[in-house]
């Protein structure tokens, strides 16, 4: 790109970047949530050439993993493993079986209606897996107070599901470039090593900086910010290096650094929090740009067979009788059934299929921005007005 045409991207992104902050207070009163606002934004700027081309595959990943970076560290910052571990038993169940069962029924839909082979089908299934609690929170205005606990039950489940679902997408992006058939006891070893390391690699590294930068934390006022943000970068590179999943560290490291002594904690997870709704909001303007690129209209009536399978059945299914199971009332119950919204890294992992030339990636991004779209639409419009009437703030 040329020095004209980067000022050119760069305007765009300011002049559109306004117009929907000043639009902003308007969508809260009609209580829509900020990322079908960012999904627009993103649409604007691809009615500029430069913008357009400039969104590539390779782009959209290397912002998705920094943005998922920021926004796992954050979900276990704002949770915190004390509050996590009172919610440990739903969450297991939820985020690691319940995903697991998603993937797999997503899958079979994607197959028999939608028609991808099922080495692609496989890939849509892991990508459409994962909840996103910043959707729904965002949904809600950001006043997470308004579900009391069932809040930490959909961030605990999102923190597991996204780096499973990450595994899961990736290894079998990975099986169908190559034209193999999966091996269930590959990708399961793969899986549970990923995790382990992980695990090891953020928890030992949240100990050991919290720890060391105890009595020697920097003068600049941002420093207890920004050693955090550092830590969760370290915590995905280390892991990743040694063979683990790099976003079970980043969530593992905010969770365990969370309840260790941090000078000015609340500003830190304040802060983290917007940079966490930026991160969404950066992924939300590239899947509009992304979209205008492809054929939607061919996908939208399997898309939304599909959308309607994972609110309708798929996920009441699992989370209804799984919450109940766990002693959470029929409220608390019927909102996380609703609340499954699916939001930035099923964008992310959408790229994948693009960035290794499968021969249905499009069509797969095309069915993902419609599920994810229509997820917005549907589930996060109303989400407020049901959270409202079924008083789940009472239920703290």
């Amino acid at each position: 790109m040329s020095a004209t045409e980067i000022a050119q991207v760069i305007a765009a992104v300011g002049g559109v970047g306004l117009a929907v902050l000043l639009l902003q207070p308007f969508s809260a009163r009609l209580r829509l949530p900020d990322p079908l606002l960012f999904l627009g934004l993103g649409i604007l700027l691809a009615q500029w050439p430069s913008a357009r081309d400039a969104v590539t595959a390779d782009l959209v990943q290397v912002v998705g993993t920094v943005a998922l970076i920021v926004i796992l560290a954050d979900g276990g910052l704002r949770c915190g493993y004390r509050a996590f571990r009172r919610v440990l038993a739903p969450v297991l169940t939820l985020g690691v079986g319940g995903t697991l069962l998603t993937f797999g029924a997503v899958a079979v839909l994607a197959n028999t209606v939608a028609g991808l082979p099922w080495s692609e089908a496989f890939v849509l299934g892991a990508i459409l897996a994962p909840t996103d609690p910043a959707a729904v929170f965002s949904a809600l205005a950001g006043q997470s107070a308004r579900i009391g606990r069932i809040g930490r039950v959909l961030e605990g489940e999102a923190g597991l599901n996204d780096p499973i679902a990450i595994a899961l997408a990736a290894q079998f992006v990975a099986v169908a470039a190559r034209g193999d058939e999966a091996s269930v006891s590959d990708i399961a070893v793969t899986m549970v090593r990923e995790a382990v390391v992980g695990v090891a690699v953020g928890v030992i590294l949240a100990l050991a900086l919290t720890r060391v930068l105890g009595p020697l934390w920097p003068t600049i006022p941002a420093a207890p910010a920004l050693a955090v943000l550092a830590g969760a970068a370290l915590a995905f590179g280390l892991a990743v290096v040694l063979h683990g999943s790099g976003f079970v560290a980043a969530y593992l490291f905010g969770l365990i650094a969370s309840d260790r002594t941090i000078p000015e904690r609340d500003g830190v997870i304040a802060l983290h929090s917007e940079l966490a709704h930026l991160g969404e909001m950066a992924m939300f303007v590239l899947l509009g740009v992304a979209i205008t690129g492809v054929d939607l209209g061919s996908a939208v009536a399997d898309g939304v067979i599909l959308a309607l399978a994972i609110m309708v059945v798929i996920r009441p299914v699992l989370t209804f009788p799984t919450l109940r199971g766990f002693r959470y009332s029929r409220a608390e119950a019927v909102f996380g059934s609703l609340a499954g919204l699916r939001g930035a890294v099923p964008i992310l992992l959408a790229s994948l299929p693009l960035a290794v030339r499968l021969t249905d990636g499009t069509r797969i991004l095309a069915l993902t921005a419609v599920v994810v779209i229509a997820s917005l639409v549907m589930q996060g419009i109303p989400l407020p007005r049901v959270a409202d009437r079924l008083h789940l703030a009472d239920e703290a």
